[in-house]
């Protein structure tokens, strides 16, 4: 809408006095009598008649205006329609101005309690009997009430246009008389949305909008959520407020709604909810802990896992579960998770059944709101410890057997014939090897009844006096059994050797290759069957 500026009056009230005709085009009782603000001018703008309306809207005294006021002289006048509608009166033209703002905040002014108002102003020409203007009419009309409301209507429109939610308008049968752009960009419809039903936007929740449309016309308004078609196809999930219009009988004209998209808040909500999913299906026990050590959150693995209901864990601490922790020493073990953030340790935590288990724990320093917490990672390890045990027994099984193993291969024991066994040594022999060689010699005599054993050092390289007495000691164990002992592969510089170290090989028998030592063994056998000698 176009307005002028504010007129002021008082520089119109300047003596611009000249001789005023008299003879009127209305009667004095005819003007008065008018149900509208009247002002008659001559046709060269003079003002000559006012009547008692026009003098109450602008609060100014008649004889302030009439003889006095030029309305085209007036060097304030800022209606700049004004000209042009009072020369195309004067050509027998009637006009209206735009609404004017008038400010009659002035001395002379009737009245305190109105100082200025919205007017308009229509020019209309008073004729002679040959069809020639005599005088001008000015009309005014007080629009203050319609020009707030439009400045209203224009500032709730320049609301409606620009929200961020969408906002629609339907009559009583449902068909979208107007829409927001919001809502044209939230519904992929654009303009298009105008003249479509709520059927064609509710096709899954028809049900829903029926019910709430009925309660809106019980109740003036609805709330809900609900699902709208979008135009591609896709679903819209909005938050929908509703509420009727009423015509000026107070009788239901149109609905109403403001539509919030819920496609972020959704997401949101989708988001924690696979967050808490996750946290509460973990295979850990997840805990976070205040810094007084009451527990703040449990998920469903802590309390599988401690035989608690979530409700009775929020109600523990965290000395309830934790058996090596004291409540006196929160201060220090708070210090420490915060100044370390992350720590690994194994613990072990009692059931509500009063079993205890080994876990294995990760702690993590956390701020969040102006709280401060502990989240605590708790893996129960009694299974890994089962399996610990199990791989050290079966680890000591193993070394068992490949001990065994390397004892029936360092120390073979072979059956030559009946009652006899041999010994054949290969390679270096220190005290461990020493001991197996007794033991073992003095567990195959026993066991095979062995009247002699052969004991063969081809293979040893070298003979010093730890061999030596090993041999020695060998020797006297076997023969303690009752057997004999025959001590093969002595080469010359072993011989040499034994000699050297002074070894007493007497009670011994010695041969030089291990085939003599098996040929004595046997012959002496052979004789003794003869004999009848055992």
């Amino acid at each position: 809408m176009n307005t002028s500026s504010s007129g002021n009056l008082e520089p119109e009230r300047q003596i611009m006095r000249s001789s005023a005709p008299q003879n009127l085009p209305l009667s004095h009782e005819a003007l008065e009598s008018l149900p509208f603000p009247l002002t008659i001018c001559t046709c060269d703008g003079l003002c000559v008649g006012v009547n008692n309306l026009s003098e109450q809207l602008f609060r100014i005294p008649r004889a302030a205006v009439i003889g006095t006021l030029n309305v085209l002289t007036n060097a304030t006048n800022q209606d700049t329609s004004r000209p042009a509608l009072f020369a195309a009166a004067v050509a027998g033209k009637a006009g209206q101005s735009p609404p004017m703002y008038y400010d009659f905040s002035f001395p002379g002014s009737q009245g305190a309690d109105r100082a200025s108002c919205w007017v308009t102003i229509s020019y209309f020409p008073f004729c002679d009997g040959d069809g020639h203007a005599t005088h001008v009419g000015m009309m005014l009309q007080d629009v203050t009430e319609q020009v707030e409301a439009e400045r209203k209507m224009s500032l709730f429109s320049a609301l409606v246009e620009n929200a961020h939610d969408g906002i629609g308008v339907t009559d009583l049968s449902g068909r979208i008389t107007y829409c927001n752009p919001a809502l044209g960009r939230l519904t992929g419809y654009g303009d298009q949305m105008i003249g479509k039903s709520l059927s064609d936007m509710h096709p899954d929740d028809m049900e829903v909008v029926a019910a709430d449309h009925a309660q809106a016309m019980a109740r003036g308004h609805w709330h809900n959520q609900m699902n709208i078609c979008r135009a591609d196809g896709s679903s819209l999930p909005a938050d929908v407020a509703g509420f009727v219009l009423r015509d000026a009988d107070g009788k239901p004209s149109s609905t109403a709604a403001i539509v919030r998209d819920l496609s972020a808040e959704r997401a949101r909500e989708q988001e924690l909810r696979l967050v808490k999913f996750t946290l509460d299906r973990a295979a850990d026990s997840i805990y976070w802990l205040k810094s007084d050590g009451q527990i703040a959150y449990a998920n469903d693995t802590a309390s599988t896992t401690l035989g608690y209901t979530r409700e009775e864990l929020l109600l523990l601490s965290i000395f309830d579960v934790a058996i090596s922790l004291k409540s006196n020493d929160m201060g220090q073990i708070w210090t420490a998770i915060k100044h370390h953030q992350a720590q690994l340790f194994e613990g072990v935590q009692r059931r509500k059944d009063g079993r205890e288990i080994p876990v294995e724990v990760v702690t993590n320093y956390l701020a969040f709101e102006g709280q401060e917490y502990a989240c605590i990672f708790s893996r129960d390890i009694s299974e890994r410890r089962r399996e610990e045990e199990d791989r050290l027994n079966l680890q000591e099984q193993v070394i068992a057997a490949q001990q065994a193993a390397l004892r029936e291969l360092s120390t073979p024991l072979i059956p030559i014939a009946e009652g006899v066994v041999a010994m054949p040594l290969i390679g270096s022999i220190d005290s461990g090897r020493a001991q197996m060689v007794i033991e073992t010699l003095l567990t195959g005599v026993a066991s095979l009844r062995a009247e002699t054993t052969i004991l063969d050092i081809t293979g040893v390289p070298v003979v010093d006096t730890q061999v030596a007495n090993a041999l020695l000691r060998a020797a006297q164990a076997v023969k303690l059994l009752g057997a004999r002992v025959i001590l093969t592969g002595i080469r010359p510089e072993v011989a040499q050797t034994l000699v050297g170290l002074g070894v007493d090989l007497s009670g011994i028998i010695t041969r030089g290759t291990l085939q003599d030592g098996i040929a004595e063994a046997l012959g002496w056998q052979t004789g003794m069957a003869l004999t009848g000698r055992r």
